[in-house]
């Protein structure tokens, strides 16, 4: 017999089916097509505004994140950015602050765009594309750059136990 209770149950277990089935299969005709949707729901910022924060003296908390690879970074990059290739940009401990506020970028927007998406993933808040990534960059701000570099500041160091407590 089939209680009020019972359909209650029933509902409440599809209901559950239904939405942990939920899977984005989003596909996209081409690269460029997928940067221009994750372009859509992500906050952006000017090389201009991110040097008037830069330059303000109240800009704790605040990571530059240069997501291309090591030897484009060590060309010319940002001056205090850290580097972290987007291919690595999940599993770095130098993105791990979920308080801070990263401002990304690369060449130009689609790698860091995507990175913008990835981040919120991984309960970041605070993220944030530099529109027109380095070269935007060095276009308004040519002498403002550093060279050199092996990808920003080391991972922490994590201190091993020498046994016995010790």
């Amino acid at each position: 017999m089939i209680t009020q209770k019972n359909i209650l149950i029933i509902l409440f277990i599809s209901i559950i089916f239904v939405s942990c089935g939920k899977i984005d299969n989003q596909s996209y005709a081409d690269a460029d097509a997928m940067v221009e949707n994750s372009k859509a729901n992500i906050t952006t910022i000017e090389v201009t505004d991110l040097q008037i924060i830069l330059d303000s003296t109240e800009h704790k908390n605040v990571v530059i994140v240069d997501c291309r690879e090591p030897k484009e970074y060590a060309e010319k990059h940002i001056t205090g950015a850290i580097n972290v290739p987007r291919g690595l940009l999940e599993f770095s401990p130098k993105i791990s602050n979920r308080r801070n506020t990263y401002y990304i970028y690369s060449n130009t927007d689609k790698r860091a765009s995507l990175c913008c998406n990835t981040l919120p993933l991984l309960k970041h808040k605070n993220i944030i594309l530099v529109n027109g990534g380095i070269e935007a960059w060095l276009e308004k701000y040519p002498k403002l750059f550093e060279e050199g570099g092996e990808g920003g500041a080391p991972a922490p160091v994590k201190e091993e136990s020498s046994g016995c407590g010790g």
